[in-house]
Protein backbone atom coordinates (compact mmCIF):
# COMPACT_ATOMS: atom_id res chain seq x y z
CA UNK A 1 0.00 0.00 0.00
CA UNK A 2 2.50 2.20 0.83
CA UNK A 3 4.36 1.41 -2.50
CA UNK A 4 0.56 2.24 -4.20
CA UNK A 5 0.95 5.32 -2.28
CA UNK A 6 4.42 7.01 -3.30
CA UNK A 7 4.37 5.81 -6.83
CA UNK A 8 0.97 8.07 -7.47
CA UNK A 9 2.33 10.57 -5.45
CA UNK A 10 5.30 10.79 -7.53
CA UNK A 11 4.47 11.55 -11.24
CA UNK A 12 1.83 10.68 -13.16
CA UNK A 13 3.46 9.41 -15.70
CA UNK A 14 5.82 6.93 -13.67
CA UNK A 15 2.45 5.84 -11.61
CA UNK A 16 0.94 4.85 -14.68
CA UNK A 17 3.94 2.61 -16.14
CA UNK A 18 4.33 1.51 -12.30
CA UNK A 19 0.52 0.07 -12.55
CA UNK A 20 0.54 -1.31 -15.64
CA UNK A 21 3.93 -3.33 -15.22
CA UNK A 22 1.92 -4.44 -11.56
CA UNK A 23 -1.18 -5.26 -13.34
CA UNK A 24 0.59 -7.79 -15.34
CA UNK A 25 2.26 -9.21 -11.91
CA UNK A 26 -0.90 -9.58 -10.14
CA UNK A 27 -2.84 -12.44 -11.16
CA UNK A 28 -0.08 -15.22 -10.07
CA UNK A 29 0.11 -13.42 -6.50
CA UNK A 30 -3.60 -13.99 -6.32
CA UNK A 31 -3.50 -17.27 -7.34
CA UNK A 32 -0.52 -18.10 -5.07
CA UNK A 33 -2.66 -16.70 -2.00
CA UNK A 34 -5.55 -18.42 -2.38
CA UNK A 35 -3.62 -21.84 -3.12
CA UNK A 36 -2.00 -21.47 0.38
CA UNK A 37 -5.29 -20.44 1.89
CA UNK A 38 -7.13 -23.04 0.02
CA UNK A 39 -4.01 -25.40 1.44
CA UNK A 40 -5.26 -24.52 5.47
CA UNK A 41 -9.03 -25.76 4.70
CA UNK A 42 -9.99 -29.18 6.28
CA UNK A 43 -12.96 -30.35 4.80
CA UNK A 44 -13.41 -32.76 7.74
CA UNK A 45 -14.16 -29.43 9.42
CA UNK A 46 -17.00 -28.38 6.94
CA UNK A 47 -19.59 -30.08 9.36
CA UNK A 48 -19.19 -28.42 12.45
CA UNK A 49 -19.30 -24.90 10.64
CA UNK A 50 -22.93 -24.84 9.50
CA UNK A 51 -24.28 -22.66 12.04
CA UNK A 52 -20.60 -21.07 12.46
CA UNK A 53 -21.03 -19.86 8.93
CA UNK A 54 -24.37 -18.59 9.33
CA UNK A 55 -23.37 -16.60 11.90
CA UNK A 56 -20.00 -15.23 10.29
CA UNK A 57 -22.32 -14.60 7.23
CA UNK A 58 -25.09 -12.73 8.49
CA UNK A 59 -22.88 -10.53 10.70
CA UNK A 60 -20.20 -10.09 7.92
CA UNK A 61 -23.29 -8.54 5.83
CA UNK A 62 -24.60 -7.03 8.33
CA UNK A 63 -21.21 -5.04 9.79
CA UNK A 64 -20.74 -3.88 6.05
CA UNK A 65 -24.16 -2.65 5.73
CA UNK A 66 -24.22 -0.86 8.69
CA UNK A 67 -21.02 0.28 8.44
CA UNK A 68 -20.74 1.40 4.75
CA UNK A 69 -24.22 3.37 5.86
CA UNK A 70 -23.00 5.26 8.60
CA UNK A 71 -20.19 6.37 6.65
CA UNK A 72 -21.59 7.49 4.08
CA UNK A 73 -24.31 9.22 6.15
CA UNK A 74 -21.35 11.01 7.92
CA UNK A 75 -19.58 11.93 4.42
CA UNK A 76 -22.72 13.48 2.74
CA UNK A 77 -23.42 10.59 0.18
CA UNK A 78 -26.64 10.70 -1.75
CA UNK A 79 -29.35 8.56 -0.38
CA UNK A 80 -28.70 5.57 -3.28
CA UNK A 81 -24.79 5.22 -2.14
CA UNK A 82 -25.76 4.83 1.26
CA UNK A 83 -28.62 2.22 0.42
CA UNK A 84 -26.31 -0.05 -2.00
CA UNK A 85 -23.16 0.96 -0.97
CA UNK A 86 -22.79 -2.37 1.61
CA UNK A 87 -23.91 -4.82 -1.25
CA UNK A 88 -20.59 -3.60 -3.08
CA UNK A 89 -18.18 -4.78 -0.40
CA UNK A 90 -19.72 -8.10 0.08
CA UNK A 91 -17.33 -9.97 -2.11
CA UNK A 92 -13.68 -8.77 -0.96
CA UNK A 93 -12.21 -10.82 1.43
CA UNK A 94 -8.50 -10.86 1.11
CA UNK A 95 -8.03 -9.08 4.39
CA UNK A 96 -10.40 -11.38 6.34
CA UNK A 97 -8.30 -14.26 5.25
CA UNK A 98 -5.14 -12.74 6.09
CA UNK A 99 -6.45 -11.82 9.29
CA UNK A 100 -7.39 -15.92 9.84
CA UNK A 101 -3.89 -16.72 8.91
CA UNK A 102 -2.10 -14.35 11.13
CA UNK A 103 -4.93 -15.51 14.00
CA UNK A 104 -3.85 -19.22 13.53
CA UNK A 105 -0.18 -18.21 13.41
CA UNK A 106 -0.59 -15.61 16.66
CA UNK A 107 -2.89 -17.88 18.92
CA UNK A 108 -0.84 -21.60 18.02
CA UNK A 109 1.45 -21.22 21.02
CA UNK A 110 -1.81 -21.90 23.52
CA UNK A 111 -3.55 -24.81 23.94
CA UNK A 112 -6.58 -24.35 22.32
CA UNK A 113 -5.22 -21.51 19.93
CA UNK A 114 -4.11 -23.67 17.10
CA UNK A 115 -7.52 -25.28 17.22
CA UNK A 116 -9.43 -21.96 17.12
CA UNK A 117 -7.24 -20.64 14.36
CA UNK A 118 -7.73 -23.25 11.86
CA UNK A 119 -11.62 -23.36 12.55
CA UNK A 120 -11.34 -19.12 12.07
CA UNK A 121 -9.45 -20.10 8.73
CA UNK A 122 -12.15 -22.76 8.06
CA UNK A 123 -15.43 -20.15 8.42
CA UNK A 124 -13.57 -17.62 6.63
CA UNK A 125 -12.38 -19.31 3.95
CA UNK A 126 -15.53 -21.77 3.12
CA UNK A 127 -17.83 -18.63 3.58
CA UNK A 128 -15.42 -16.61 1.09
CA UNK A 129 -16.40 -19.02 -1.55
CA UNK A 130 -20.67 -18.27 -0.98
CA UNK A 131 -19.04 -14.35 -1.09
CA UNK A 132 -17.22 -14.79 -3.94
CA UNK A 133 -20.18 -16.08 -5.94
CA UNK A 134 -22.62 -13.89 -4.87
CA UNK A 135 -20.35 -11.17 -3.94
CA UNK A 136 -19.83 -9.63 -8.09
CA UNK A 137 -23.64 -9.98 -8.83
CA UNK A 138 -24.83 -8.00 -5.91
CA UNK A 139 -21.91 -5.43 -6.62
CA UNK A 140 -23.49 -5.05 -9.91
CA UNK A 141 -26.88 -4.96 -8.79
CA UNK A 142 -25.77 -1.91 -6.19
CA UNK A 143 -24.00 -0.01 -9.32
CA UNK A 144 -27.09 0.29 -10.82
CA UNK A 145 -29.46 0.28 -8.44
CA UNK A 146 -27.63 3.27 -6.58
CA UNK A 147 -27.46 5.11 -10.15
CA UNK A 148 -23.56 4.90 -10.34
CA UNK A 149 -23.20 2.76 -13.72
CA UNK A 150 -22.14 5.27 -16.52
CA UNK A 151 -24.80 4.06 -19.03
CA UNK A 152 -24.84 5.25 -22.29
CA UNK A 153 -28.99 5.39 -23.64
Amino acid sequence: MILGITLVNLAEHASRQAFRAISELTPPIYILFFVLVGSRLQISMMSKLGVLGIIYIVMRVSGKSLGSYVGARISGASPAVRKYLGFGLLSQAGVAIGLALEAWRTFGAYPQGRHLGMLAINVITATTFVFQVLGPPLTKYAIFKAGEANVKK
